[in-house]
This record gives C-alpha cells, sequence and structure tokens, in this order.
C-alpha cells in the first residue's frame, strides 16, 4: 500500500509539471505567432510609409503573454484575485483587476481555457486523492480516465 502511494504522489506531480512545460511551450509558441503577426505589421508599414524602421513597441498581446502567464501556470488557488491599486515600475499607480486580465489572456487563443480547465483537474483531482491510501477500483478508473482525457487534450493543443 505504502507504494501505491508513493507510486501516485511521483505520477501527480510529474503529471502537474509536464502540463506545466506543455502551457510554457504553447505560450511560447503564441508569443512568437504574435511577435511575427507585428514584424509583418512593421514591413508593411515601413513599405507604406517610405521608412526603415527596426523594431517595434511590443502590442498588448505580447505584453499579456510575458507578463501574465501565471494565470495559466500556477494553481488558481494560489493567485490573489483581489483587485486593488498596485504600482507600476515608473511608480505610477494603476487598477489592478486580476479576473479581468486573466480573461483577457485566456482570450489570446483558443486552447488557453482548456488547458487551464486540465490543469486545474488535475489539482483537483490531486487534491482529492493525494492522502489516499489504497486505491479502490472506482479511484483507479478515475485515475486512468483522468490520464486518458489529459492525453486527447494535450494533442488537440499541438494541432492548430
Amino acid at each position: 500500500m505504502a507504494s501505491t502511494s508513493r507510486y501516485i504522489k511521483k505520477s501527480f506531480i510529474s503529471s502537474q509539471k509536464s502540463l506545466d512545460t506543455i502551457g510554457r511551450q504553447y505560450i511560447r509558441q503564441v508569443l512568437k505567432r504574435y511577435q511575427e503577426r507585428d514584424r509583418k505589421a512593421l514591413v508593411q508599414k515601413n513599405y507604406k510609409t517610405n521608412s526603415n524602421h527596426k523594431t517595434i513597441r511590443e502590442s498588448r498581446e505580447v505584453v499579456y503573454l510575458r507578463r501574465y502567464d501565471y494565470f495559466l501556470l500556477k494553481n488558481h488557488d494560489d493567485i490573489d484575485f483581489t483587485p486593488g491599486w498596485r504600482k507600476s515600475k515608473r511608480g505610477e499607480d494603476y487598477y489592478f483587476d486580476p479576473s479581468v486580465y486573466e480573461q483577457r489572456f485566456l482570450t489570446l487563443d483558443k486552447h488557453f481555457p482548456k488547458i487551464l480547465e486540465l490543469k486545474e483537474m488535475y489539482v483537483r483531482f490531486n487534491q482529492s486523492h493525494m492522502n489516499v491510501t489504497a486505491l479502490t477500483s472506482c479511484h483507479k478508473s478515475a485515475l486512468i480516465c483522468c490520464h486518458g482525457i489529459a492525453l486527447t487534450d494535450v494533442n488537440l493543443f499541438f494541432q492548430y
């Protein structure tokens, strides 16, 4: 029974890490897509205005993907969703409502909500079954079902 419990803890931790890795890789892919879109827009703008600008200000989408990736990667229980005034790096005050920023972040790509749902499913399953020393057949089928859903959903992320 102790070996089963150790195996479960190991598999949950490794599956959590693999979901984090998949999430990070996918965020990078989406970031590169937006950066390429911005580069093409810069080339088009340079052609229209007959100029030779080399750099462009980061678009809002790129800023969101760089700053707020924790909405997808962190557990929701660990994120403080209380809105309030914050200070920027320049010392300016601004109102920050995490739920609004999370919704904006999730709308950047159609697969982000599914990745978040999958990650939260793992976290919930992990919390509810971590302290179980002996797995019943019901728990085993739930574990297999959970991993099966994860594998099919992960395959969806790389088909775009």
